[in-house]
């Protein structure tokens, strides 16, 4: 019964180290919070009858994830506060993620993404357990930016070409819906805010979702068809978007584009990939449309207002187009790009020229009250993962950071160019996309703490996993056998 676990892990000597190493993790918990350690311990025995019970818990994390990807994709915010308090969707998935990584930890390659990867999470550690003392559940929370990479290490252990292909096919489904939903989900939450209902046990509205976070997935969603994912695809159905979905996704960019600048550059930065690495005539009819429908829409001018002083116009995104590169744009935008960039500079005055170089501030302080900044609203973050990295985790975190995602976007990129005799060229195209999906977040995480939430940071990590796998696949792919042609058989001459 439990052949689900790997060899090692069978030992009862290291069964029980990790036994002892869980009773003082909860014993530690309890020591702060009683309710909060009572609840880890129930999750601990749950996920050691799962391992000993469930011999597929491989198969059982790979289809939660990937239906819980879909609920993050559509509901953002309002999805990530499903559960129990404090147990929600996302600890749930974090505690299978970890069992597959345990019972599987024999499939996670080495490669140097990975070696990195292992490298900024074992420093995330460092500068997180010490605090857990002082700030408690906060200091989990806010190392949540590296915790929530045991995703990518699940998702690679477990991943296969076939999995992969059924996520594809799921992603694909949700293609045309989504598009339809995201100015009717903005609409929704801006000007009807008040009779949404919450998400259970919580008051968080059930749709809570930032514009950005749209961006993201509307970048996704093009880079899918640009990239040609299901025209590569080997199995038997429909393998092209239906004509109206163009339409239907300029329409959902346009209300992004009105609202967010990093949503707008996200999509932008992944369209302009999509150009360079697939010049194909899918990206210049997607193009043609969507250049069509902005003349139309300029030439027409509507200014549909969605509440919260915010509309859908030509000038409201030429607006936040301008603000990007032109700090003499005046206005409450402008205001935003000030204090945004007052704060970081105060960061890398501390880090890069200061006392926090090697350490950064750890997890779990307040870095708005900590950096004493004067803000409206109560955020822990400073708007931008990157230097949420250098604030917390120094300047060597941010360094293993860049060094980590430089590694996987050029193994990524190798996949893509590869001339390697066997690789499919499916294999080919969901490098492409996932290269465009890990760009979006990029971006829109340099406006957003995109990273720090389940919502995002969880969506990052799975993106990291299967780019992991694919580029394992493709790595371990055997050239197919060249056909050798028949000898003649000669027969003498009479």
């Amino acid at each position: 019964m439990i052949r689900a676990l790997p060899s090692a892990v069978r030992d009862t000597r290291v069964f029980g180290a990790l036994v002892l190493l869980l009773c003082a993790a909860v014993a530690l918990i309890s020591s702060y919070n009683l309710a909060l350690g009572l609840i880890v311990s129930v999750s601990a025995l749950a996920a050691c009858l799962l391992a000993v019970v469930i011999d597929r818990v491989d198969a059982v994390f790979f289809v939660s994830i990937s239906i819980s990807l879909l609920g993050y994709m559509f509901l953002d915010r309002g999805f990530a506060y499903f559960g129990l308090p404090p147990i929600h969707v996302g600890e749930l998935l974090l505690g299978l993620a970890l069992l597959a990584v345990v019972s599987h930890a024999e499939f996670i390659p080495v490669s140097l993404p990975v070696v990195l990867l292992g490298a900024f999470m074992a420093l995330g550690a460092v500068r997180t357990v010490p605090f857990i003392t002082h700030y408690g559940i906060d200091a989990f929370r806010d190392g949540m930016i590296w915790g929530y990479a045991f995703f990518a290490l699940a998702i690679v252990a477990v991943a296969s070409t076939e999995r992969i292909k059924e996520l594809c096919i799921r992603y694909k489904s949700a293609l045309s819906p989504f598009a339809v939903w995201v100015p009717m989900a903005l609409i929704l939450q801006q000007s009807f805010s008040n009779l949404l209902p919450s998400s259970p046990f919580s008051n968080v509205p059930i749709l809570s979702a930032k514009p950005g976070s749209f961006g993201v997935h509307l970048s996704g969603i093009a880079a899918f068809v640009l990239a040609g994912v299901m025209v590569n695809q080997t199995s038997p159905g429909d393998k092209s978007v239906p004509r109206y979905f163009w339409p239907l996704w300029f329409v959902g960019f346009l209300f992004v584009a009105s609202q967010t600048r990093g949503g707008f550059l996200a999509v932008a930065g992944a369209l302009g990939v999509a150009l360079l690495l697939f010049p194909s005539l899918r990206f210049f009819q997607a193009a043609l449309a969507m250049i069509f429908l902005a003349v139309i829409f300029t030439a027409i001018n509507p200014e549909v207002d969605i509440g919260r002083n915010r509309t859908v116009s030509p000038r409201q995104i030429g607006s936040n187009v301008v603000s990007i590169f032109d700090r003499s744009e005046g206005g409450r935008l402008q205001g935003t790009v000030d204090f945004r960039l007052e704060w970081w500079g105060r960061i890398v005055d501390y880090t890069f020229r200061g006392p926090y170089f090697w350490t950064g501030k750890g997890f779990g302080v307040n870095l708005s009250v900590a950096d004493g900044v004067s803000i409206e609203e109560d955020v822990r973050a400073p708007h931008n993962s990157h230097i949420t990295i250098l604030a917390r985790m120094g300047v060597p975190g941010l360094m293993l950071w860049i060094a980590f995602n430089l590694a996987l976007a050029i193994a990524l990129l190798k996949v893509i160019r590869s001339r390697k005799p066997g690789i499919d060229p499916w294999l080919s195209a969901v490098a492409g996309w996932l290269l465009m999906y890990w760009l979006a977040m990029m971006i829109n995480t340099a406006f957003d703490p995109y990273l720090e939430g389940p919502q995002g940071g969880i969506w990052y990590w799975s993106v990291v996993g299967l780019s992991l796998a694919v580029i394992q696949i493709a790595r371990t792919t055997e050239p197919a056998p060249a056909s050798r042609r028949p000898r003649r058989h000669l027969t003498p001459r009479v």
